[in-house]
């Protein structure tokens, strides 16, 4: 079995929805569940429980997944969850040191998990213009602004909700549709995967990416080069990353 760990419960689990009916090349037994909180408040859980913490206690802690579930159940575990660095009753330096931490913490899918991280937030999605998007490397969001994020990306763009993304049981059988709304999200890996190797100061696209980069390193990259000299965030989403990156390494997905 798979975990997947959500932030939220609405967007993230549509999209992800979405990803299993485009990118999943058959049917599987994934437990899919939302921590319901932000990555913070993850951090303050695990480390409540101590060193032996794992996602799965947490999870069943908070009433998320079955309490006879145990991690030994799970080949893989991937998280999402948004960088969502302002107004956490803590400092912008707290909040990079923890974040940092979890990333540290769950960089294996096979091991304790691995984290994708939406830079700032899940909305991220769709801040571009219209799909493919040249300029798309470009785009910045203050950590001050972040507090508006959700109203400046929906309308940055002509995107102002999930429709051009999101496959459902209203749309799976038109064709048309469903080819329009893959090569949106392929487009999307492809955007989010060459800013990621800009940001990292590698010259590669989606094929080179994999085995130069990791999660931590974007992280890092955006530390250095926007969240401590300037309190900027590059915009980036987990979700086209993550299929940048199990695309390259599993045979889940159809490529």
């Amino acid at each position: 079995m798979i975990l997947f760990v959500l932030e939220g419960e609405r967007r993230e689990a549509m999209l992800f929805e979405s990803i299993e009916r485009l990118f999943f090349s058959r049917p599987n037994d994934n437990i899919v569940c939302s921590f319901g909180n932000n990555i913070y408040e993850l951090y303050r859980q695990m480390r409540s429980l101590g060193g032996g913490a794992d996602i799965v206690g947490v999870m069943k802690e908070n009433g998320r997944i079955d309490a006879g579930v145990n991690a030994s159940d799970f080949s893989d575990v991937f998280l999402f969850f948004d960088l969502d660095i302002h107004n956490h009753n803590q400092s912008i330096d707290e909040s990079r040191r923890q974040l940092r931490e979890m990333l540290s913490y769950f960089d294996n899918e096979t091991e304790n998990g691995r984290l994708y991280v939406n830079y700032p937030m899940i909305e991220s999605i769709y801040h571009t213009d219209l799909l493919p998007d040249g300029n798309y490397c470009n785009y910045t969001v203050g950590i001050d602004y972040c507090s508006d994020y959700k109203r400046i990306a929906r309308e940055f763009g002509p995107y102002s909700n999930l429709d051009h993304l999101c496959v459902n049981d209203r749309n799976i059988g038109r064709p048309e549709m469903v080819s329009r709304i893959r090569s949106n999200w392929l487009h999307l890996v492809d955007m989010n995967a060459s800013k990621a190797a800009t940001l990292c100061d590698i010259n590669s696209g989606v094929e080179g990416i994999k085995g130069k980069v990791d999660q931590i390193d974007i992280f890092d990259s955006q530390d250095r080069k926007y969240i401590s000299p300037s309190k900027e965030v590059a915009v980036l989403n987990g979700f086209p990353l993550f299929l940048v990156f199990q695309w390259l390494e599993q045979t889940m997905f159809i490529i």
